[in-house]
């Protein structure tokens, strides 16, 4: 499920217009970073003007992970936000950071992964906050073989000034690691969630 609010709300309501043209979309994205998967059941919950975009789709990759022996990995956050390389890299700024405007941007993501998969290790849930911007990563189990994650970041102002860049450098350096975390799996033996 992916909300969208402030000033990216406007865009993702019009393109929301045309559903189908939204799937074809979707579908081309996912097709160029990751050939040979499918994306299907467009469902749009909110695309009125009092409250934040929202809709969501399925999506089938072929594979997402890495191995290492009898382990697997893959990063849950398919999409990376690219914040620090836009905003953070920076040591330290002489003028202000003017960002886009509001924004806010919520996922939910879930997996349902194949039988035989034990899950070992999900990373810790943490949450990030400012006066001027936030971020929230979560991780939980739903059941044998299912996994949610989801993710909130936003930005409450249109500025982010010099004295208050070290936190906001943090901030995008944060989201940088949260969204390179990885979820750890193993071929299933009768053991079941670590952490």
């Amino acid at each position: 499920t992916i909300t969208k609010g402030g000033d990216f709300a406007p865009r993702a309501r019009f393109d929301l217009l045309n559903a189908e043209s939204k799937l074809r979309s979707i579908a081309e994205y996912w097709s160029t970073s990751h050939p040979g998967s499918r994306v299907h059941n467009l469902r749009v919950q909110n695309a009125g003007t009092n409250f934040p975009v929202r809709y969501s789709y399925e999506l089938e990759l072929p594979s997402i992970m890495s191995r290492a022996g009898e382990y697997m990995f893959f990063k849950p956050f398919l999409v990376a936000s690219d914040f620090y390389r836009d905003y953070g890299m920076k040591r330290e700024r002489r003028f202000p950071i003017v960002v886009q405007g509001r924004y806010s941007s919520e996922s939910r993501l879930e997996f349902q992964l194949p039988e035989g998969l034990e899950i070992l290790r999900l990373p810790e849930a943490e949450t990030f906050t400012h006066k001027k911007f936030e971020a929230s990563f979560r991780y939980a189990r739903t059941d044998k073989n299912g996994i949610v994650v989801s993710s909130v970041v936003r930005f409450k102002d249109h500025s982010i000034g010099v004295d208050e860049y070290p936190s906001f450098r943090e901030f995008t350096r944060f989201i940088l690691r949260k969204e390179n975390e990885r979820i750890t799996l193993k071929k299933n033996t009768g053991g079941g969630l670590k952490r």
